[in-house]
């Protein structure tokens, strides 16, 4: 007896184990560093990004910042790095909804207005900027209002702009696109010459956030099982089995 108790005992302390998706990443709050290797490895540059969003949270119809840093770590002597052009896209993120993926929140675009072609930087001068993000934009209640909003003969369906139907339609999160865009001049060249890079992470709803380099966080008509729902079903089936077992036994004892 003492046996099927015990492995009853086990079965419940596995439940939240197996059925609960594992985000094993820092909150945003408390930045996020990626590194880039570029021209062949001549040049180190590191990108940065945190919020002063409360920390441990996040909602996607709440205003607020998201700042945006770029560092050069390493580069050859004499070499001049400019950010000609920043773009930051802010879209709401689920992969397990087509409807509300991918529906933008907030823009941003950051250039110099002048005849300097760009932003100086270099391993002691830094790029830094704010991303104000508006909760309930124009972009975001546009596309709300053409994917949910319904209008037929018999009058006017709109379902409202809130958190708790975001989270209903699918929503997890918020997904962040940022695009550089570097004017690069070696010390024995005349011109510029450019590189482009993006970084892509989703900050989740627990203020937690994951990398998306090459949209591997995406949603594809294809995936019907994901690997966490895998590991989740299969977690489920063992719980069951176990549970069945023991009342198989204590029906026999």
């Amino acid at each position: 007896m003492r046996q099927k108790v015990l492995l009853i005992m086990l079965a419940l302390m596995l439940a939240p184990i197996v059925v609960s998706p594992v985000r094993a990443t820092p909150s945003l709050a408390a930045g996020l560093l990626l590194h880039h290797s570029l021209e062949n490895g001549t040049i180190s540059i590191d990108t940065f990004y945190n919020t002063d969003y409360t920390n441990g949270s996040w909602r996607i119809t709440d205003n607020k910042n998201v700042n945006i840093v770029l560092r050069v770590e390493a580069q050859p002597n004499d070499t001049v790095i400019l950010v000609e052009h920043m773009h930051a896209d802010c879209v709401i993120f689920s992969n397990n909804s087509l409807t509300v993926n991918g529906l933008s929140q907030d823009t941003m675009d950051d250039s110099v207005h002048g005849e300097q072609p760009g932003f100086y930087v270099s391993t002691t001068y830094p790029y830094n900027c704010v991303f104000g993000i508006e909760g309930y934009s124009k972009f975001l209640i546009d596309g709300w209002m053409f994917m949910f909003g319904g209008y037929g003969a018999g009058g006017v369906t709109q379902e409202r702009l809130t958190e708790d139907n975001l989270v209903r339609e699918g929503a997890q999160g918020s997904e962040f696109m940022i695009i550089f865009d570097l004017l690069i001049k070696p010390a024995n060249e005349t011109y510029f010459h450019t590189i482009s890079f993006m970084d892509d992470f989703v900050v989740y709803f627990n203020g937690c956030f994951q990398e998306n380099y090459g949209g591997i966080l995406d949603v594809t008509t294809s995936d019907f099982l994901d690997e966490s729902t895998i590991y989740m079903l299969l977690g489920i089936a063992l719980i069951v089995a176990l549970v069945v077992i023991a009342i198989g036994w204590m029906k026999g004892s």
